[in-house]
């Protein structure tokens, strides 16, 4: 029970750093702008042209690499699942 006391009078902080997915070939944190400017980089040489990807509007922000979550979530939902056996 003082255990349970001292966690819930001075629970854990969490490290900043360890909330990055993200990191450099060295561990480091990647800042998810400078990821964004990346990800926005690598759209072009990769034949995606869709301007509205790229635009800042007071309705739409510019694509970010953070996007592809609901991106990957919907095409997942939307596919019909292989079936094995």
């Amino acid at each position: 029970m003082r255990l349970f006391d001292l966690v819930i009078s001075d629970p854990p902080r969490a490290n900043e750093d360890e909330d990055h997915i993200f990191r450099d070939e060295y561990g480091r944190p990647i800042d998810p702008e400078r990821l964004a400017e990346k990800f926005r980089h690598h759209l072009n040489p990769a034949s995606v042209e869709r301007r509205q990807l790229y635009e800042t509007t007071a309705n739409r922000r510019q694509i970010r690499a953070h996007d592809l979550r609901a991106t990957f979530i919907t095409i997942a939902l939307a596919t019909p699942a292989p079936r094995h056996g």
